[in-house]
């Protein structure tokens, strides 16, 4: 059994080829255009990594915030040594704040990298894997419709006898 030149190809099928190739190089500069990069995971990271970094100095100023609302009484001498009795009070749970900040960033790095390296690979595959699908089976749709436009026609010739 011989394979079907190009030769072979009827109207319908011609356009079907011409249309597949076309949608193949549409498909083609829509998935190099929108293909997921190291630098778009990174950045999608990073911002994760700002919130929760975010959270850290939030609780360092509201420490600093609470101990200027007490010293803001009067005598500026009183003022100073109010905030510095305060910030002195609140030193250990201020630096421990600023350690777990420290800890939480290492994490998120670390984090970051693991993320990049491993689902990057695996979502780049499934994106390639997608876009090949979709191309593969709306060819496939697209020529399931001519074979029924073509039976639909021999239906309403006249049959020769």
């Amino acid at each position: 059994m011989r394979l079907p030149h190009f030769n072979d190809f009827n109207g319908w099928q011609r356009l079907w080829l011409v249309l597949c190739v076309l949608w193949f190089i549409a498909a083609t500069a829509w998935t190099a255009s929108t293909f997921p990069t190291e630098a778009e995971y990174r950045d999608s990271q990073r911002s994760l990594s700002k919130n929760w970094l975010q959270t850290f100095d939030s609780r360092m100023k509201e420490i600093e915030v609470h101990c200027r609302k007490l010293a803001r009484v009067g005598d500026d001498d009183l003022d100073f040594l109010k905030y510095r009795e305060c910030r002195e009070a609140n030193k250990t749970d201020y630096e421990q704040v600023q350690a777990q900040k420290r800890e939480k960033s290492f994490e998120l790095i670390q984090e970051e990298e693991r993320y990049v390296q491993d689902e990057l690979s695996k979502r780049q595959a499934i994106f390639i894997a997608t876009g090949a699908a979709l191309w593969l089976i709306s060819c496939v749709v697209l020529y399931a419709i001519g074979l029924a436009v073509a039976w639909v026609r021999r239906g309403f010739r006249g049959r020769e006898v």
